[in-house]
């Protein structure tokens, strides 16, 4: 087993564990939507987590499969896999047998800390790896998107004002259509 696959097999296994929970959670909303008081903000916040999963794979998959890999770089990137799981595990609900309402904007507000923070430090990773293991590929995507990313989800976690937290989450999605749109336009 080369060292690529060694690492995109450790890094396959936590990500798919974090797309599992997160549609398995999705699912139990669904199924009891009738219960469910859906927001939009978190809607955006999930899907934003959730992409993620896929970024991390698809920014792995790039990289040429003879290079090396250090210690390091191993740890940063099984890292960011483990952020992504703790940010998809934290921003689903799963409802309790028996509740009356789930109110997702409340859980939002009382989980957004948790979950951005844990989004933030798979962005602050990621930042290091486009910096030193992917340099050739995302050279730019510091600036162009992952730095005002940073930004948002800090006045995220901070500012608990509805039309804040709707504009850093709009914001966020916007700047992770960008990134795809300009870093994955072909694999």
């Amino acid at each position: 087993m080369s060292a690529f696959e060694f690492v995109i097999a450790m890094v396959s296994v936590v990500l798919s564990l974090g797309v599992a929970h997160s549609l398995g959670g999705l699912a139990q909303l669904l199924q009891g939507s009738h219960k469910v008081r859906w927001s939009l903000t978190h809607a955006v916040w999930w899907a934003v987590i959730f992409s993620c999963n896929l970024d991390l794979w698809l920014s792995l998959w790039v990289i040429p499969q003879d290079r090396s890999w250090p210690f390091v770089s191993f740890l940063a990137a099984f890292g960011a896999a483990c952020m992504v799981y703790l940010a998809n595990y934290l921003a689903t609900p799963r409802p309790a047998a028996g509740a009356e309402v789930i109110d997702l904007w409340s859980f939002h507000m009382a989980n957004r800390k948790r979950y951005l923070t844990a989004q933030l430090s798979y962005l602050l990773i990621g930042i290091v790896l486009n910096a030193t293991v992917l340099p050739e590929k995302f050279a730019l995507v510091n600036v162009t998107t992952a730095g005002p990313a940073a930004v948002c989800m800090v006045l995220g976690i901070l500012i608990p004002n509805r039309w804040v937290q709707r504009l850093v989450a709009l914001a966020n999605a916007a700047l992770i259509a960008m990134y795809y749109v300009e870093y994955f336009k072909t694999l």
